[in-house]
């Protein structure tokens, strides 16, 4: 099988599983795939990211706020 990493949308292909879930859930038909706790650490992840990428430093884990 032959992998592509072509995307219709800028947000790949992951964002409309995670859509369909929250839908299903909200109409009482699945349980949430994940919960805001581990939603925020992906977050988390991507703003140290950001601010690594924009200030040229390491930025340790969790955030300090």
């Amino acid at each position: 099988t032959q992998a592509s990493y072509e995307t219709t949308s800028v947000y790949g292909h992951g964002h409309p599983l995670y859509y369909n879930n929250v839908i299903n859930c909200l109409r009482g038909e699945a349980e949430p795939e994940t919960d805001g706790r581990e939603g925020l650490k992906s977050l988390e992840l991507l703003i140290a990211m950001y601010l690594s990428a924009r200030d040229g430093r390491r930025v340790s884990l969790p955030l300090e706020y």
